[in-house]
C-alpha cells in the first residue's frame, strides 16, 4: 500500500473514532470520496470505519455511565428512570443499531447507553452491526456504480432518515397510547 492509501485509511479511522466518541462528524462523505479516488481500498475503509467506531464508542459510554447518569438520575422521577433503564435493557441494542443509520448524532446514543446501563458488550455488537452495515451501504454501491451511486445515496439517505424518524414517531405514539390506557 502507498502512503496515500495509509493516509486515506487513517483519515477515515480518526474521523470515525471522533464520530463514535464525542463529536458527530459525517464519515460517509469522506469514505465515499475516498472510494471514488481509491476503489481498491473499499474493504479496508469499511474495516477502518468499524474498528475505529468500536474504539471510540466506550468513550461516549463512559461519559454516560460515570458523568451523565448521576446527573440525570437526580433530576428524573425515579419511576421514569426505572422505565428508561428497562427500555434500554430490552430494546437498546436494536435502537443503537437502528440509530447508526439515522442522521441523529451517534455520540448521544452511546452516552445514553452508558447512562442507562446497557451492557458494553451488547453496545459494541450493535455498533459493529449497525456501523458496518451503514458503511457497506455507502461504500459498496460507490465501488460498482461510481458517480451514479452518489446521486442515489443522496436520495436514499433522505429516505433512510425519513424511515427512521417515522419508526421513532410510531413507537412514541404507541407508547403514549399504551401509557394512557394504564
Amino acid at each position: 500500500m502507498s502512503v496515500a492509501d495509509w493516509m486515506s485509511l487513517l483519515s477515515v479511522a480518526v474521523t470515525a473514532f471522533i464520530d463514535a466518541s464525542v463529536f458527530p462528524i459525517s464519515v460517509q462523505a469522506l469514505a465515499v470520496g475516498l472510494v471514488l479516488a481509491y476503489p481498491h481500498l473499499a474493504g479496508w475503509l469499511i474495516i477502518a470505519y468499524v474498528l475505529a467506531s468500536l474504539l471510540g464508542t466506550p468513550i461516549g459510554y463512559t461519559i454516560g455511565q460515570r458523568g451523565i447518569a448521576h446527573w440525570l438520575q437526580r433530576r428524573t422521577n425515579p419511576e421514569r428512570w426505572a422505565q428508561a433503564k428497562e427500555w434500554m435493557q430490552r430494546y437498546g441494542a436494536f435502537g443503537i443499531a437502528l440509530g447508526s443509520f439515522s442522521p441523529f448524532p451517534f455520540p448521544a446514543l452511546t452516552v445514553a447507553a452508558g447512562a442507562l446501563g446497557l451492557p458494553l458488550a451488547r453496545l459494541l455488537v450493535a455498533v459493529a452491526l449497525g456501523r458496518g452495515t451503514k458503511a457497506a451501504v455507502f461504500v459498496v454501491p460507490t465501488v460498482y456504480f461510481g458517480q451514479a451511486a452518489l446521486q442515489w445515496l443522496k436520495q436514499a439517505n433522505i429516505a433512510i432518515a425519513a424511515i427512521a424518524v417515522s419508526v421513532a414517531l410510531l413507537g412514541a405514539l404507541w407508547w403514549w397510547k399504551k401509557r394512557r390506557r394504564l
